[in-house]
């Protein structure tokens, strides 16, 4: 019975039932939601929240975080919270990435894990090009944001207020590399890796990280506050360990159109505020690591060089690349993102690749 004929059945009140005509109305991917009605019992109050304990117990113990149950104690007859909960973790997951790969919980062969399966190859080659934005001697960060790199070109693309936060126009009239209150020059780097680690690798953690860490060596370009929110970095195109920059990912000159297919990779970042408990049902108290989040793509009506976007993302994705699942190429960089609660689902906004595109060409930077 898919979703269309169960709706059609039953009467919509304050039952799971109205969970599911919610759903129906945020999602609009009837694979997904005819995945969803066969995972979930929607029959009874009951039945329905004996049916998400058990996916989400088994969801938390197939990524060894054994939190299942007290995610299903939280949302015991909460229907918002269960609502938020299917579709943070059927709908828009954020699966971490590990070895360059999609972690995939145990038993999770779901539409989304098919989806990336048929272009695994665009997945995999974009998973190494995007890394986190790293500071030293800064005296309240370590890290600010998510970079990624131009295919064919040691630049790294990121957004104006992450740079902001280690870098200004100088007094020559050039972008430099702040100093802190010592006096010192910030040094700003690019981790590619900073992977989760199960907790018997933990002792290589560092290792995994400096192994694929560069330096930003100039700051090329940071857009005026009221531009579209970029910023282009230099990076070196050799490491301390002998690596290489890996290949870069490469722009595309198109538009996406309306629910196209995208994922973005990123580092979500914890933060100590109230809102972040509405995300333990997606991040489950990981934070800081890479992670690659699926979802549609639609123009904005805020400006013609933004989209909209409904993949799960967090403080610390901006700076992420919008990456078009049939081709791989990036569609737009991330930079914001609005309270779930205000929205049918979180929307998040980005710049256009093709805006990237005219200011690459503006600055007579070749790619």
């Amino acid at each position: 019975m898919n979703i269309d004929e169960i709706i059609k059945k039953e009467k919509l009140k304050n039952t799971p039932f109205s969970i599911l005509l919610s759903l129906k109305d945020k999602f609009d991917d009837n694979e997904i939601l005819d995945e969803i009605c066969n995972h979930f019992e929607f029959g009874s109050q009951d039945l329905f929240f004996e049916s998400l304990k058990k996916f989400l117990i088994r969801y938390g113990e197939s990524l060894s975080l054994g939190n299942g149950q007290a995610m299903a104690d939280q949302i015991k007859r909460n229907n918002k919270k269960a609502e938020e909960s299917i579709i943070m973790t059927w709908g828009r997951p954020a699966f971490i990435v590990r070895d360059n790969k999609i972690n995939f919980p145990l038993n999770f062969d779901n539409v989304w894990q098919q989806r990336f399966k048929k272009f695994e190859h665009n997945v995999c080659n974009a998973i190494p090009n995007v890394g986190r934005i790293e500071i030293k001697k800064h005296p309240n960060s370590n890290w600010i944001g998510t970079g990624w790199l131009i295919k064919g070109s040691n630049i790294i693309v990121t957004n104006r207020h992450v740079a902001q936060k280690f870098a200004s126009l100088q007094s020559n009239l050039s972008f430099g590399i702040n100093r802190n209150y010592r006096g010192e020059e910030l040094e700003v780097f690019i981790d590619f890796k900073e992977e989760h680690l199960p907790k018997d690798l933990k002792q290589f953690d560092s290792i995994n990280s400096e192994i694929f860490t560069f330096k930003i060596t100039r700051i090329i370009h940071i857009n005026e506050n009221d531009e579209p929110d970029l910023a282009l970095l230099e990076v070196s195109n050799n490491n301390p360990y002998g690596k290489k920059l890996p290949i870069g990912l490469e722009i595309a000159n198109y538009h996406s159109n309306a629910k196209d297919t995208v994922f973005v990779i990123g580092y979500p970042a914890y933060t100590d505020e109230n809102q972040v408990k509405i995300y333990d049902f997606i991040f489950k108290d990981i934070y800081n690591v890479k992670r690659l989040s699926p979802g549609e793509i639609y123009p904005s009506s805020a400006a013609e060089y933004i989209y909209e976007h409904e993949c799960s993302t967090w403080y610390g994705n901006s700076g992420s690349p919008i990456i078009d699942l049939h081709t791989g190429k990036v569609v737009g960089i991330h930079y914001a993102g609005a309270n779930q609660e205000l929205n049918r689902i979180k929307s998040n906004w980005a710049v256009r690749s093709t805006y990237l595109i005219e200011l690459l060409q503006e600055l007579k930077i070749f790619f």
